[in-house]
Order: C-alpha cells, then structure tokens, then sequence
C-alpha cells in the first residue's frame, strides 16, 4: 500500500511542478509591460472639513458628513491607464469619481460665503471632489521578480460644493437661495515605490508618498499611500484588489478688496478599498 501512496504523491508534485514551470513560460512578466489599463471601483470612505470665507465675513469650519449629512461611504468607480516606454520609467494616469448629495435639516448653523445657515433651515447639498492624478515612477533597481524606486504624484482636487437653502412647509423643495463655491486646488506629492512578483501570474505593489508647500497663495500638506495585489486569470487580463488614502489639508489664500485675507480651508481624507480589472501587455 506505502509504494503507491508514494507513487501518487510523487505524481501530485511532478503535476504542480510542471504547472509552475508552465505558468512562468506561458505568462509574461507584466513588471515589464508597455501598456496597462485598470477598471475598477469599491467602497469609497471620506472625511471632510471646509471653510470658505467672504467679502465681509469669516465663514465657519464646517464638518461636511455630520453637519450637512453627506454619507461617509460610497461605492465609486476609478480609471487608471499607465505607459512604461522604457524598463525603468512608468506613467500612469488616472481619475477617481466622488459625487455625494443630501438634503438635511440644520441642527447647526453656519457661515459660508457670507450667507448664514440657520437651526431649523432645510439645506439641499451637493459636494463633488473627483480626483485627477498623474504618477512618474522611476525604478532605482529593476529585477524580473521585483522593482524599487522613486514615486512623483501630481493631480487636482476638484472641488464642487453648492448649498441651497429649501422653502419650508408646501414650498415642495423650492429653492429659496443658493451659494456656492468650485476650486481646483493642485496637488501633488514625493516618495518611494515598489513592486514585486512572488508568483508567474501574481502581483503586489506599495506606494508612500507626502509633501509640505506653503507659497503666497497655497498652504499645502499631502499624504498619499496605497497597497495592492493582482493575480492574471489569462495572460493579458487580471484582477485587482486593493487600499489607498489620500490626506490632504490645504489653504487657499486670497486678499479681500478691501484688505485682509480671505480663504478657502480644506481638510480632506479619501480611502478606498476597491476591486477591479486589469489589461496588461
């Protein structure tokens, strides 16, 4: 009974072996593609705070979720394409979509933009803040199993808040007044990257990346990071499951007319765990 249970485990091993050595022939190494495209979307967790001053008034720090009731969570969907024209050198671009939207009864006033909101009003919110991102990679040391290097993010924050306050009692959802504020503050951050593949057909990367600016018009602090795996069903296409967070605390400045200053703050926190697919060649 021994040399056939014998026979048979060898056999199981000489199968995954040759498996194994199938997978790495019959799969390219996608650390080295030119092309790659990724679909994707997942489970979006957000953290806002804003303040926009006026002409004639400071506004108020404003917690987004709890004061306006936006929803803290929120599936969304993110693109992502990326060029590697030479072994060492990567670019990728790609876009993030967040559109939130809810109306709620103040239980908080507030100012924005000079106009105040009021315990007891009924404010219709709508608060965008897609993400534009371009990425250069630059690998320090490139093998066939792995890569490490430098990681340069820039991109845009765009931003599209409007409150409207609602007619109360029959007004049916009439709009009574509206304010609103849109910005496109650049970001943008530096640090280190690496990738690296512990099977034929699987994949992980990490990315960590921060920058501190502070010029005449922006205060900028940025925190940027991301882990994620990928496994290739065919030898061109895969899947991907993955995290990332964005932290970005940034002040606008500007001069009033008649002097002083008069800014825009934004504390804004963005992770997701996502769930995509990826073509690769």
């Amino acid at each position: 009974m021994r040399a056939p249970k014998a026979a048979s485990l060898f056999a199981v091993c000489i199968s995954i072996l040759g498996a194994d050595v199938l997978d790495a022939q019959s799969y390219p190494n996608h650390l080295e593609d030119t092309w790659e495209a990724t679909l994707s979307g997942g489970a979006v967790m957000l953290s806002s705070k804003l303040r926009v001053d006026g002409e004639s008034s400071q506004g108020t720090n404003i917690n987004i979720e709890d004061i306006l009731g936006l929803d803290k969570n929120r599936v969304q969907p993110r693109v992502a394409l990326a060029w590697r024209p030479w072994r060492r050198h990567r670019f990728e671009i790609g876009y993030q979509w967040v559109r939130r939207g809810a109306e709620k009864t103040l239980t908080q006033q507030f100012v924005f933009r000079d106009s105040t909101y009021r315990v007891g009003e009924r404010v219709k919110t709508t608060f965008n803040s897609d993400q534009l991102f371009f990425t250069y990679r630059w690998a320090f040391a490139a093998t066939d199993h792995s890569e490490f290097g430098l990681g340069v993010g820039l991109g845009a924050l765009l931003i599209d808040l409007g409150l409207d306050v609602l007619a109360q009692g029959g007004g049916g959802g009439q709009v009574q007044f509206s304010r609103s504020r849109s910005m496109a503050p650049p970001t943008g951050s530096i640090g280190l990257y690496g990738k690296w593949r512990p099977g034929a057909r699987s994949y992980i990367d990490a990315d960590l990346r921060a920058i501190k600016i502070n010029t005449k018009w922006l205060d900028a602090t940025v925190w940027e990071g991301g882990l994620g795996y990928r496994f290739f069903f065919t030898p061109t296409f895969g899947g991907e499951i993955g995290y990332g967070i964005s932290s970005f605390d940034l002040t606008i400045k500007k001069t009033r007319s008649s002097g002083g200053d008069i800014d825009t703050f934004v504390k804004y926190t963005l992770q997701n765990i996502r769930l995509g697919m990826v073509a690769s060649r």
